[in-house]
């Protein structure tokens, strides 16, 4: 096992313990087990999940799993950590009767976002974000090309207009 897969597998384990003892603490504390808790906690253990499936394809040699090169590990790490926060606020208020679509929207929609990054980065593999590259990288090369050009025609213009003055006095 190479160093960065052994890495991944220590992340892992740290995360899947964190979940562990998160839930421990969820369910001794939490004493309103209502549809506000569930929904939060589904949408949680989701994420953890995508984190896990994440941190894994990104530990394969052959599969980089970027997308404009921002790692997807890192991308649902942050999906993670938002979604952390928001469900452990919703989990908080639970005793409250929060509308079920007040709970469910928001995370919904977190989640779709991540999804529309997370999705192409599987399908593409490592070239997600090439041909933008490629595009700016042309973009670039255009730009320095036309630079070169009138630089050569800045230099080629004053040579002209100096020998204009000298057949004017041959003349």
């Amino acid at each position: 096992m190479t160093k960065n897969g052994k890495r991944t597998l220590i992340i892992a384990f740290i995360t899947l313990m964190l979940l562990g003892l998160y839930n421990a603490m969820l369910f001794v504390f939490c004493k309103h087990l209502n549809e506000t808790f569930w929904i939060s906690y589904a949408f949680f253990t989701f994420a953890v999940v995508m984190f896990v499936l994440s941190l894994w394809i990104s530990s394969a040699g052959t599969f980089a799993g970027k997308i404009m090169e921002i790692s997807i590990a890192t991308l649902a790490y942050m999906h993670l950590a938002l979604e952390f926060i928001i469900s452990t606020i919703f989990i908080a208020f639970a005793c409250f009767s929060i509308p079920f679509a007040a709970v469910f929207f928001p995370q919904l929609f977190i989640l779709v976002l991540m999804l529309i990054i997370y999705i192409p980065v599987l399908i593409n593999g490592p070239n997600v974000g090439a041909g933008r590259k490629e595009k700016v990288n042309g973009v670039r090369e255009y730009s320095y090309q036309k630079r070169e050009r009138e630089d050569a025609e800045t230099d080629a213009k004053p040579a002209a207009k100096e020998e204009s003055p000298k057949q004017d006095e041959v003349k």
